[in-house]
Formats: structure tokens, C-alpha cells, sequence
């Protein structure tokens, strides 16, 4: 066993001196140097376990795993903690690929194949600044590259190019037959410390036989999804809405709707050929809410209670949607057309009763049950997170 610190940080981690699971830790990390340590306190342990390699972290549940697993896991501990180090930064869970000297970020969305569509861009000769974690610039407009490189679910998807399935088997650095991880050589991976300037924004949706095409992304959604895809570690939630609106507002923002790779990859290289590109030609898209609520506790609430705003929250007002924040740390909140409402009647102590029967007038067409079942959530769920109080 050794420990080696990260450098430029002080993430200390401990790991087998094993030649397989150097090796597996060298691909990932293709440009992110290490330096042996003699003494520290590991955020984490890689402990070797008959052939196997079991994670030590904090809140993970210790599971044998193959060294390239293992290593997996140790990335996003190493970049938890890194994250930790600098709060004041946004760091943002997407691929970004450079197009024509700027990024085109895909921000992380479940199953919309993310970093598939990052390694086939690699594999056309586009540079890769990563697939998973984009640390911003100071001022936001930058990208840059923590010199990780992307790591890819197998098998590839079953309508992927020969020519695409040939260049991850000649490019793989390492792999368990489950996940595997680019080869540095491959050209395509820029190395750490690369930055370039942040030109547009695309939202990945994949579904099944459909053709590829682009829409406008709606500033909400993208909102909405940038929010969710946010790691910054700074508590103030209000400061974080304003960049990362500030972020959106300045940058085109886009959908692109695919099933076939090839198609896909192609609308991108022609939108993004040369720079500033325009979406005026671009129907809009369905805008979709894309932060659920989480489950309140309903037991015991009064609905005839009455409540209020509370003090010093932060409001952002984007395409009729409502983006709430706590400037002493509360996490950012989004509410629909309804949910505005609401929080406006709550400008006034009002309790869920008599907001329910303002609501059923004011939209006739929505079933009075819905309407009551929703507004008693909101209320209860913004009340447990701190964004209203009781009133006398």
C-alpha cells in the first residue's frame, strides 16, 4: 500500500502498489500527476481484496471490485474533495468537446449517452476536455481540462460504426470488459490545464428510432438541468443562481434529439463549424420541467396554517418559471406557472386552504383534488426547506 497526493491539491488517497491497478489509475488520470507521500490522511482507501480491489470512502458502501471499478470510484472521491478545495469555483457534470477553438458543453443526463457521444467525437477528431467533471474559469467563461479521460459503458451501442467500434479497441488505455478508459494516445484527450471559451450549450435527448434533429432549448430547462448538474461547493445557493443564470442567458442554448450516433455527430459538426452560430433557424422545444420536487412529509400538516415568505430569498424569473434561493445556503428551488402563483400569494399570510380555493378559480380546467393535493406539497415541502415561515 502507498500514498500518493494529487498534485496541485491536497487530496490524499491510498492504493495498492499492484501493477493492474497502477496501470488502471495512470489511464484515468492520463495527466493529472501524482507524487508518492510519506504520511497524510487518505479521503480514501483502494484495498486489495483476493484478486479484487475494495473502496474505503466515507458514505460508500465497501464492494470488491475490478481494479478499473475501483478507480472509478476513486476518481469521483479525489474530485469531491478537490471540489471542497475551491467552493468559490463552478464545476459543472457534462462532456465538453471543442468545436472551431470554443466548448460545446453536454450537460449530464441519464441514459442521453453523454460520454459515447464524447469518445465518437474523439474518434473524429475533435479534442476532448472531458466527459464527466468541467472545472469553470474564474469568470465562468472558460472551460478546463482536469486531464481525466472519458471512460466509456460497454458494449457500445449496437448501431455504432465500424470505424467508430475500431477506434476504442485500438485506443483502450484500460478496461474490465464492463467499463474502459481512452487511450492518451489516441490525439484527442487535451491535457490538463487546457481552457478554452465556452460557446454553447446542448442538451442531450437519446430515444429510440428517431431522427436527429436540433431545437432551441428553452432558458428554463437549461437552467433547470445546469442546476442539477452543478458539483460547486460553495454553500451560497443564491450566488450559484445567479452565474450559472448569468451563464445561460449569455450562451446559445440548444437541444439536440438523436437515436443514431453517426446522425447525431454530423448535426454537430455542421452547427458548430464555424463561430458565433445562431438557432433563429431552430423550432422551439418542448420545455420540461426537469427538477422534481422532493417528497414532503404531509403527516401532521395544517392545512389552515397560515404562512409567508420568508426573508432574504432570491428570486430569478426565467421564461415563467420561478428559480428560488436562500442566500444563507438553502438549495436552489424551481417552481412551475402554479407554483409561482403560490409563492406570489404567499407575498401575504395565507394559508394552503385558502391558496387552494384561489387556485381552483383561477384554473377551472385542472381537477380541484390535483390542485389541493399539489398545493398542500408545496407548502410542506417549502416549508421544510426553509423558503417560508409561519405566520402569526
Amino acid at each position: 500500500m502507498m500514498l500518493i497526493r494529487f498534485e496541485e491539491t491536497g487530496v490524499i488517497v491510498e492504493v495498492p502498489a499492484a501493477a493492474e491497478f497502477q496501470n488502471a489509475l495512470r489511464s484515468a488520470a492520463f495527466d493529472w500527476p501524482v507524487s508518492e507521500v510519506a504520511s497524510g490522511v487518505p479521503v480514501s482507501r483502494v484495498v486489495p481484496a483476493d484478486g479484487r480491489y475494495v473502496l474505503e470512502s466515507p458514505g460508500r458502501e465497501p464492494v470488491a471490485a475490478s481494479a478499473v471499478e475501483a478507480v472509478c470510484g476513486l476518481i469521483v472521491d479525489v474530485a469531491d474533495a478537490v471540489i471542497a478545495e475551491a467552493p468559490a469555483r463552478l464545476w459543472l457534470h457534462c462532456g465538453a468537446v471543442e468545436f472551431g477553438g470554443r466548448l460545446v458543453v453536454f450537460p449530464s443526463q441519464s441514459h442521453a449517452g453523454k460520454s459515447t457521444l464524447t469518445a465518437r467525437l474523439a474518434a473524429g477528431g475533435h479534442t476532448v476536455l472531458g466527459d464527466d467533471i468541467l472545472p469553470l474559469s474564474e469568470d465562468d467563461r472558460q472551460g478546463v481540462a482536469l486531464g481525466i479521460a472519458p471512460r466509456l459503458r460497454l458494449p457500445l451501442p449496437s448501431a455504432a460504426s465500424a470505424a467508430f467500434n475500431r477506434f476504442v479497441t485500438e485506443n483502450t488505455a484500460a478496461s474490465d470488459g464492463r467499463y474502459l478508459y481512452l487511450d492518451a494516445d489516441c490525439g484527442a484527450l487535451a491535457p490538463r490545464g487546457t481552457s478554452r471559451e465556452i460557446g454553447a450549450v446542448v442538451l442531450l435527448d437519446r430515444r429510440e428510432e428517431t431522427p436527429a434533429r436540433f431545437s432551441r432549448a428553452g432558458s428554463s430547462e437549461t437552467l433547470q438541468t445546469l442546476i442539477r448538474q452543478n458539483f460547486t461547493g460553495d454553500d451560497k445557493a443564491a450566488r450559484q443562481l445567479e452565474r450559472l443564470h448569468a451563464l445561460v442567458a449569455r450562451l446559445p442554448c440548444l437541444k439536440l434529439t438523436y437515436s443514431d450516433l453517426e446522425d447525431a455527430v454530423s448535426l454537430l459538426e455542421n452547427r458548430f463549424r464555424r463561430w458565433p452560430i445562431t438557432t433563429d433557424d431552430l423550432p422551439a422545444g418542448t420545455d420540461v420541467s426537469m427538477v422534481a420536487p422532493q417528497a414532503p412529509v404531509l403527516d401532521g400538516f395544517d392545512a389552515d396554517r397560515p404562512f409567508r415568505q420568508a426573508p432574504g430569498i432570491e428570486l430569478r424569473q426565467v421564461e415563467g418559471d420561478l428559480f428560488l434561493a436562500d442566500a444563507n445556503g438553502t438549495g436552489i428551488y424551481h417552481l412551475n406557472a402554479i407554483g409561482t402563483c403560490i409563492w406570489n400569494l404567499l407575498a401575504e399570510p395565507i394559508s394552503a386552504r385558502e391558496a387552494e380555493a384561489i387556485l381552483c378559480q383561477a384554473f377551472p380546467d385542472e381537477p380541484a383534488a390535483r390542485i389541493s393535493c399539489d398545493t398542500r406539497a408545496l407548502f410542506a415541502e417549502m416549508n421544510q426547506a426553509g423558503f417560508i415561515e409561519a405566520a402569526a
